[in-house]
């Protein structure tokens, strides 16, 4: 099943994690790259889940269980939205809570599932979702859902929480053996972030660079850790 070229319109179904959560998405194709413009409303911070959750990410998913983390929903309050693309042009679409934006496979934690348009795109099955569950690393949390939670209408940013736990999760897989160095630039960059923050000298783009930086690092550590460990 391939798109068109005519934009399919998608409404998704909010999971038990956070009832009354909605989205919708434009999917068009255009020479072989599918374009996805989403929005979402009546959402609530990830970090409101306690333990390593941060934030929200969009992932395709292939009936096959090819993954693509599509990108990081920025809150503005209740809302967000997303203008991104992907090289798939069937799959389904799902929205999962997660400990900072450049994780590589999707959490447990499903918010969000595509209806399936009957032409355009599929829904992710069950099966799909319960196999990508089983992969992951069982993050900590506080919550299993944000149904009694209330709603924060301010500012929402969550970069120097994803920082801090990009470092725990580095540090958790062994980085400070396997790739002491980089998990030290990784801490450095982490105490500058914090500074900034506590000053408020640089500018809130500023502090949220740094912040995005130190995921970076972290998850090169992590990665380089989690290689060494699996030659050992």
């Amino acid at each position: 099943m391939t798109y068109d070229k005519r934009s399919t319109s998608v409404t998704f179904l909010t999971t038990e994690r956070l009832p009354g959560a909605s989205g919708e998405a434009k999917v068009e194709q255009k020479k072989g790259v599918t374009e996805i413009e989403i929005e979402l409303d009546e959402m609530k911070p990830a970090w409101s889940f306690g333990g390593d959750f941060n934030t929200y990410l969009l992932w395709a998913v292939s009936p096959e269980g090819q993954i693509d983390n599509l990108g990081e929903f920025i809150l503005n309050g209740n809302r967000s939205k997303l203008n991104v693309s992907t090289r798939m042009d069937t799959f389904g679409l799902i929205v999962t809570a997660e400990p900072h934006f450049m994780v590589d496979q999707p959490s447990p934690f499903v918010i969000l599932v595509n209806t399936d348009p009957g032409t355009s795109m599929r829904r992710p099955s069950q099966l799909v979702q319960l196999e990508l569950a089983a992969q992951n690393p069982q993050y900590r949390f506080q919550r299993e859902s944000l149904r009694n939670v209330p709603e924060v209408r301010g500012d929402v940013s969550s970069a120097l929480r994803q920082a801090h736990v990009a470092v725990q999760l580095a540090d958790a897989a062994g980085a400070g053996r396997l790739a002491p160095d980089e998990l030290r630039e990784a801490q450095e960059s982490l105490y500058r972030a914090e500074g900034a923050a506590e000053t408020r000298s640089p500018t809130d783009f500023d502090v949220e660079m740094m912040a995005r930086r130190t995921v970076r690092l972290a998850v090169a550590a992590e990665k380089l850790a989690l290689a060494g460990g699996a030659l050992r």
